[in-house]
């Protein structure tokens, strides 16, 4: 870890590099992420958005190693309100309000 500290823990903005490779850049409180940032994963997914309590919380976009990304609202570390589905080309797959990382009964899928 690479960044600010106070009170003895991880407080303010800061780069953390794990030994299996995961990677988060961003804000931390009580050495819990918690604000905005960006984390990898070595297998090539991503997310860049909020954080609350270490969970995903608020907007944010999570993108697949495939290239297909899901962009919208989180709560808890789910997928939560609206969001889209993006194909790797960036047509639409689905779009709706998810419900605690359900999908959406309502889609909008894009024709083949």
């Amino acid at each position: 870890y690479m960044g600010q500290w106070s009170s003895n823990a991880i407080n303010g903005y800061g780069h953390y590099m794990g030994k299996d490779g995961r990677e988060f850049r961003g804000a931390w409180r009580e050495a819990v992420i918690h604000g905005c940032g960006e984390y990898s994963w070595p297998d090539g997914r991503s997310f860049c958005g909020q954080y609350a309590d270490d969970q995903k919380h608020g907007f944010g976009v999570f993108t697949w190693k495939d290239g297909r990304r899901f962009q919208g609202f989180w709560q808890g570390g789910k997928q939560h309100g609206y969001g889209v589905t993006y194909k790797p080309d960036g047509a639409i797959l689905r779009q709706g309000v998810w419900n605690m990382g359900r999908q959406p009964d309502e889609s909008t899928p894009t024709a083949p």
